[in-house]
C-alpha cells in the first residue's frame, strides 16, 4: 500500500508539474495584452522551460547523488510552486522570464527525480512497466490545461490561473513528502563525491548502444512529434471556421491522444510485448499522418484524424523508449543517468523541432513541412530496429 501510494504521488506529481507547461500557449494572447510582450518576448515563454532542461539535464543525477531523490523531487515542486506564484506577481516580460525559469528548473528536476525516486523502491520489472506509463503523465497535464486555460483566463484572468497551478504545485510537493517519507538518504562514505564523474556518467551509459539509440530516437521524435502538435493550433487556425476555443480543444485531444497511446503500450508491456517491439509499427503510423496534417487541402475532421493517430503512435515510442533506461540499467543510479540523457535528447528535440518546422513554414509553405520532418522519421525507424535486433540478442 505504501508503494502503491509512492508510485501514485510520483506519477501525480509529474502530471501537476506538465501543467506549467500546458497553461502558457492558450494564455499567451492574455499575457501579451497585460504586458506588452512582442511576438518574440512571447515565444520565449513557451520554450524556457526546454532550454533549461536541454542545457543541464547531464547535472542532474550528480545532484541527485549529493542530496537524495526524495529532496531533489521536493525541490522540484517546490521551484514549480514558487516560479508560478512569483509568476502571478510580475510587471514585465524581463520578471516573467525569471519565473519560468524557475518552473523549468522545477520541471526538469521532477522528470529526473522522480523516476529516481521510484528506482528505489520497484524491482526492474515493475520500473521498466511503470516507466512505460511515465511519458503520459506530460502530455495529460498539458491536455488538461490546454482544455481549462481559454474559460479559467475569459472567468478569472491568466493571473489567478497562475496562482491556482502554484497552489497545486505546492499540493502536489506535501503528498510527496508524505508518501516518501522514511525513505534512505543519500550515503556518501568519503565526504562530497567526483563530481566530475558524476557529470560524465550520462554520457557513459550512453555508451550502451542500445541506450545511445533510444537517445537518437528520443531527440528525433520529441523534434517531429512538436513539430506537428505544437504547430498545430496555426494549422488548424487557417482551416475555416476554427475559433479560438475550438483550436484549443481539439488540440487538447491530440495531446491526450499521446497520453492514451503510451498508456496502450504500457498495458502492452504489463501483459508481456517488448517495448522495442512496439517502436516500429508506431513509427509506420506517424509517417504518412504527419502529410496528411499539413496537407492544405485536407478537411479538418481528416487533418483531426491524422493528428490523434500521429500522437497516439507516438506515444508507443515514449513508452517504448523510457522503458529501455530500465531496461539497460541495473541500479538506481543507472537508472538517473539513462532518464538524464534521454530527457536532455527529448528537449534538445524540442527546441530544434518548432523552428525547423516554422524556417519551412515561412520559406516553402505548409506542404513542405513532411518533407523536411521525414528525416527525424527515418532515423526513428532505424533506431526502431537496431533497438529490437539488441533485444532480440539480449546485448547490455
Amino acid at each position: 500500500m505504501r508503494r502503491s501510494f509512492l508510485v501514485v504521488a510520483v506519477l501525480g506529481a509529474n502530471v501537476v508539474a506538465a501543467m506549467q507547461v500546458g497553461k502558457v500557449p492558450t494564455a499567451l494572447p492574455a499575457i501579451g495584452d497585460d504586458l506588452g510582450l512582442s511576438l518574440v518576448q512571447a515565444s520565449w515563454v513557451l520554450s524556457l522551460t526546454n532550454l533549461i532542461a536541454a542545457g543541464t539535464a547531464f547535472a542532474v543525477p550528480a545532484l541527485s547523488t549529493l542530496v537524495g531523490a526524495r529532496r531533489l523531487a521536493l525541490l522540484a515542486t517546490a521551484c514549480l510552486a514558487l516560479g508560478s506564484l512569483a509568476g502571478s506577481a510580475c510587471w514585465n516580460a524581463e520578471t516573467l522570464f525569471l519565473s519560468r525559469v524557475l518552473e523549468g528548473a522545477g520541471l526538469l528536476l521532477m522528470m529526473i527525480s522522480g523516476p529516481t525516486l521510484l528506482a528505489q523502491v520497484l524491482d526492474l520489472r515493475r520500473l521498466r512497466i511503470l516507466f512505460g506509463l511515465w511519458p503520459a503523465c506530460m502530455p495529460v497535464g498539458i491536455a488538461v490545461m490546454l482544455a481549462a486555460t481559454p474559460t479559467l483566463v475569459e472567468v478569472t484572468g491568466w493571473r489567478p490561473m497562475w496562482v491556482g497551478t502554484g497552489l497545486a504545485a505546492a499540493a502536489a510537493g506535501a503528498v510527496l513528502a508524505v508518501a516518501s517519507r522514511g525513505l534512505p538518504a543519500p550515503h556518501v562514505e568519503s565526504g562530497i563525491p567526483d563530481a566530475s564523474w558524476m557529470l560524465r556518467e550520462p554520457a557513459r551509459r550512453l555508451a550502451v548502444r542500445p541506450l545511445r539509440w533510444c537517445a537518437a530516437i528520443s531527440l528525433c521524435y520529441s523534434a517531429e512529434f512538436l513539430g506537428v502538435l505544437g504547430l498545430l493550433p496555426s494549422v488548424l487556425g487557417e482551416r475555416a471556421g476554427a475559433s479560438a476555443g475550438t483550436v484549443a480543444a481539439l488540440t487538447a485531444t491530440a495531446f491526450l491522444a499521446n497520453g492514451i497511446g503510451t498508456a496502450t503500450a504500457a498495458l502492452f508491456q504489463l501483459r508481456g510485448v517488448a517495448g522495442s517491439l512496439l517502436l516500429l509499427p508506431a513509427a509506420l503510423v506517424m509517417a504518412p499522418c504527419l502529410c496528411v496534417v499539413y496537407d492544405p487541402g485536407i478537411p479538418r475532421p481528416a487533418t483531426m484524424a491524422a493528428a490523434w493517430a500521429f500522437a497516439a503512435a507516438g506515444g508507443f515510442i515514449a513508452s517504448g523508449v523510457m522503458s529501455g533506461a530500465a531496461r539497460w540499467s541495473s541500479s538506481p543510479a543507472e537508472v538517473s543517468a539513462g532518464v538524464a540523457a534521454i530527457t536532455q535528447s527529448i528537449n534538445l528535440g524540442q527546441l530544434v523541432g518548432p523552428p525547423v518546422v516554422a524556417v519551412t513554414v515561412s520559406g516553402a509553405g505548409w506542404a513542405a513541412t513532411p518533407a523536411v520532418l521525414m528525416v527525424p522519421t527515418g532515423i526513428v525507424l532505424a533506431g526502431s530496429i537496431v533497438l529490437r535486433r539488441s533485444t532480440r540478442a539480449g546485448e547490455p
